[in-house]
């Protein structure tokens, strides 16, 4: 099995207690046994879902610039997106809706604020960035 967590989310108290680290995926330790392979069939695995199923709004806040949207699915696939193509697709999709606020806490000329309508997605979830 394999997830992805909101870091916000995670209690970190867990990790210190049992003496666990995080690490970048692209420069693992030294592994036992198998456990690389499992690493990197995981992370196939959501690379691929995260096309298809709405994944990366669980590491989002819930209202959120096209520019974080893409930040998370390029953390998640490891390359860079058009930014063009990638806003074109997501304005597609009818389950991502445009609010009316703007956030000019992290945009100089004010960025749209979308939502992710977890009821649309719900009546229709065809979704494919691909």
């Amino acid at each position: 099995y394999c997830t992805l967590i909101n870091v916000k989310d995670y209690d970190d108290s867990l990790r210190v207690e049992h003496g666990l680290e995080w690490v970048s995926l692209n420069e693992l330790p030294e592994l036992y046994s198998d456990h690389k392979l499992m690493i990197r069939n995981a992370i196939a695995q959501i690379r691929r879902r995260i096309n298809h199923e709405p994944l990366s709004f669980k590491l989002l806040p819930d209202l959120f610039t096209l520019t974080q949207l893409q930040h998370v699915f390029e953390a998640v696939i490891g390359e860079e997106i058009d930014k063009r193509n990638f806003r074109k697709r997501v304005k597609d999709i009818d389950f991502i809706e445009k609010t009316e606020l703007i956030d000019k806490v992290n945009s100089k000329r004010g960025a749209a604020l979308y939502r992710f309508n977890k009821k649309a997605y719900e009546e229709d979830p065809s979704f494919n960035l691909k």
